[in-house]
């Protein structure tokens, strides 16, 4: 559509002045790839957020067990950008209190890998629904 239209301006801009179609649509595409938006990918975290992601990060363990193994949980600096991700879409409390559940669930056994863990976050009011012996009253 947005072609369509620049070349619509470019045959009107051409019949009004002496220049050919193709050089007013060259520059008219050259003009509308320099002032589109940049999108960021990522917003920065505040010093706030930053403060909350560093204790939510914390939570989880870097090392489980595995076959009387102790394994890494596979922390790393992109679970930082998710953890931001998720407290800006979710109550921090909830996170949190989740994030402490199932460290508590799992104590002893295998723990995932935390970016597995963060990519299928659980929803908070089915996560504890389904274990109804977990408080979550405790975690919060």
């Amino acid at each position: 559509m947005e072609n369509k239209i620049l070349y619509l301006l470019a045959v009107i801009a051409a019949n009004l002045t002496l220049r050919s179609e193709t050089d007013l649509l060259a520059e008219a595409e050259a003009f509308a790839s320099e002032n589109k938006p940049v999108k960021k990918k990522h917003s920065e975290p505040t010093a706030e957020e930053a403060a909350i992601i560093d204790a939510l990060y914390d939570l989880y363990p870097t090392k489980t067990w595995r076959d009387n193994k102790e394994v890494s949980t596979g922390k790393c600096a992109k679970d930082k950008t998710r953890l931001l991700q998720l407290i800006r879409k979710r109550p921090v409390a909830e996170v949190e209190a989740i994030i402490k559940a199932y460290v508590e669930e799992k104590q002893g056994s295998y723990l995932k890998n935390f970016s597995t863990f963060l990519n299928n976050f659980p929803d908070g009011e089915a996560f504890f629904k389904a274990r109804p012996q977990l408080d979550q009253k405790i975690y919060q």
